[in-house]
């Protein structure tokens, strides 16, 4: 098959995900999900939504490959989060959202209490996978508390098609979410004097991780579209490869310059190249501003703060939902332990031995290093709590949890 580099949409804003026609009941539940082929079809996200299943683009296999996984029910969405294939809070917030009411098709016919029980197991399931990430915990919280919120009596068809609509409103509000943050941090990026804006790029903060719009890259793009010139260097992001497979691959097909650069010569290329600015994506913001991310954020992050041409700036894209007031810190931030097995190295091959392999999946970047976070209510200094706090509050308060009239009443049995 040839490179999906390919086949990857040179604008990233473009596209919708794709609903068809009804699908036969899934089966019953897999430990491990059975695979899919793989697809010419052109990706203009990484996953597709069909009224019975999530055909979720395969992270692990990029950009060699474009193949496709097929998950039926959250357990499936949550295996897949264990292995890699899918990654970024706001990406597997969506997908643990459509997972979920998925699971609670499967669940229509058993009793209430049964299905709560259910819903929940599958939930902490898909919270377990990915412990670092504030969206995914956030998603799987507004599933339950929608799920609760109906009345005993509610019919099981009725809980798995709320679930399903909210999961789409969840997923078009992302699409609008992201864009209004690339806007906004393509405003607040420097603008270098007669000459081209120079980023560090730890990661993947584009599509990949994001959905339909990765806000990131979709800010470098837009800086390109009005006039200006780019030059993006992103670390290679070991063990999983995030930035030399996936973001120079969604770079690439955005047609924005970029080179990569090995994790341990981030040092030497602040201290050679005139570097503007750093973009990471946050995956949990603490109260005080300390923000956790991929492994690798907080030496990048540092090593920008005490450049020798002075510290760079380093900005942090991600939604407001990503702020938990609850989180006193970066020490109480969860952490996210990968398997040994991870540490696989990509040039050689060679494998540690498992009991040899510390692979932490997460760590946390001071907030005293952060310049700007950058989200869809607006800019805010990482110790403006109160500031994000607020945004926060009036967010969710325009995305209530509202139930049809005649199901809150309990008229739907």
């Amino acid at each position: 098959m040839a490179s999906a580099v390919s086949q990857m949409p040179v604008n990233a804003l473009t596209g919708l995900v794709e609903l068809t026609s009804p699908q036969p009941a899934s089966p019953l539940p897999a430990s491990r999900p059975a695979a899919t082929p793989a697809t010419d079809a052109p990706y203009r996200s990484p996953y597709r939504v069909t009224d019975d299943a999530i055909h979720l683009l395969d992270q692990r296999k990029l950009p060699d490959a474009a193949d496709e996984q097929l998950c039926r029910r959250g357990s499936d969405v949550a295996y897949y989060f264990r292995v890699g294939a899918a990654r970024g809070g706001p990406l597997m917030a969506q997908l643990a959202a459509y997972g979920l009411a998925f699971s609670a098709r499967d669940l229509r016919d058993r009793s209430p209490d049964a299905r709560r029980a259910e819903l929940r197991r599958v939930g902490r399931a898909l919270v377990q996978a990915r412990t670092g990430s504030r969206m995914l915990r956030w998603a799987v919280d507004r599933a339950w508390a929608l799920a609760d919120a109906l009345p005993q009596e509610t019919d099981g068809a009725t809980v798995a098609a709320l679930l399903r609509a909210d999961a789409d409103a969840r997923a078009a509000d992302a699409d609008l979410d992201h864009a209004v943050i690339a806007r906004a941090l393509e405003e607040v990026l420097p603008r270098p004097d007669r000459r081209v804006l120079e980023v560090l790029i730890h990661g993947d903060p584009g599509a990949l991780s994001a959905g339909l719009v990765g806000p990131a890259l979709t800010a470098l793009s837009n800086r390109i579209a009005a006039g200006g010139q780019v030059r993006a260097w992103v670390t290679e992001s070991r063990p999983g490869m995030e930035g030399a497979r996936l973001a120079s691959w969604e770079l690439a097909n955005l047609d924005i310059d970029h080179q990569v650069l090995p994790d341990a010569a981030v040092g030497a290329l602040l201290e050679r190249e005139q570097v503007d600015a750093v973009l990471l994506a946050g995956d949990w913001i603490a109260a005080n501003g300390d923000v956790g991310g991929l492994v690798g954020s907080r030496i990048v992050a540092g090593m920008a703060a005490t450049a020798g041409r002075g510290p760079v700036p380093v900005f942090v894209a991600a939604p407001i939902a990503t702020f938990d007031p609850t989180t006193a810190d970066g020490a109480a931030i969860p952490v996210e332990d990968r398997p040994g097995r991870d540490l696989q190295t990509h040039v050689t091959g060679t494998r540690l031995p498992r009991a040899r392999g510390w692979n932490r999946g997460n760590d946390v970047v001071p907030a005293g290093w952060v310049h700007r976070i950058v989200t869809e209510m607006g800019v805010f200094e990482p110790a403006d709590a109160t500031g994000l706090g607020a945004a926060l509050d009036e967010r969710e308060a325009r995305r209530p949890i509202d139930l049809p009239a005649t199901v809150a009443a309990g008229g739907v049995t």
